[in-house]
């Protein structure tokens, strides 16, 4: 898959599954049905898979962490940089943005847009003690695996709520990762593309 920010991954069957349209999505409604929320699931993974080895990972002093999120690999760290990203995607993902979505949804985002704002706030009171202080600290617990029993169990849904495929339709999953455009190849990269079902298989792909 090619995220919104340019970086690669590969993913298995079970990774993958979460992060496909369903047959039939509408794309106004949810946001696990628009382009971007490969971009959300891939921030709160990285988020989630930290803590349990360093409880100090939400903190923005943790600088691997704070660039892996903010998707600033090599960037020099300026906290004007990271407040336009979290005011950018907090237009998606700030609780208010996400009220009316699906539970799974209102979870990923809240939780993944407090862990933002809260390293940003933690990060900007290392560079000006003067700034504000941060909110109360995320709770590790509080982000166990999306996709997991416990991840479903928090958000008051189960996992028969996600993004899963129909027995029969096992052919379909497998299907999208060879699944072609009149362009080549469908890599997950939805930038400059129109959505597109595939007739035969019901794949929801991307062309450009």
């Amino acid at each position: 898959m090619v995220y919104e920010d340019s970086e690669e991954k590969d993913l298995t069957l079970a990774e993958l599954r979460p992060r496909i349209l369903p047959r039939g999505a509408n794309l106004t409604t949810d946001l696990s049905t628009w382009p971007r929320w490969a971009l959300f699931t891939k921030i709160y993974a990285a988020i989630a898979d930290t803590p349990a080895t360093d409880p100090a990972s939400f903190h923005g002093s943790n600088m691997a962490v704070l660039r892996q999120v903010f998707g600033m690999p090599r960037a020099r760290i300026a906290i004007g940089k990271l407040k336009t990203k979290l005011s950018n995607w907090g237009k998606t993902i700030h609780p208010d943005k996400v009220q009316h979505m699906s539970s799974r949804v209102v979870r990923l985002a809240k939780l993944t847009y407090y862990a933002l704002k809260y390293k940003v706030e933690t990060y900007a009171r290392l560079t000006n003690p003067h700034s504000p202080d941060p909110d109360v600290a995320p709770v590790a617990a509080d982000y166990p695996a999306y996709g997991s029993d416990a991840f479903a169990a928090l958000a008051g849904t189960t996992l028969d709520a996600f993004t899963q495929p129909d027995p029969e339709d096992e052919d379909r999953f497998r299907a999208i990762l060879n699944f072609k455009t009149t362009n080549g190849h469908y890599s997950g990269d939805t930038r400059h593309t129109q959505r597109h079902t595939d007739t035969k298989t019901g794949i929801v792909g991307y062309r450009k």
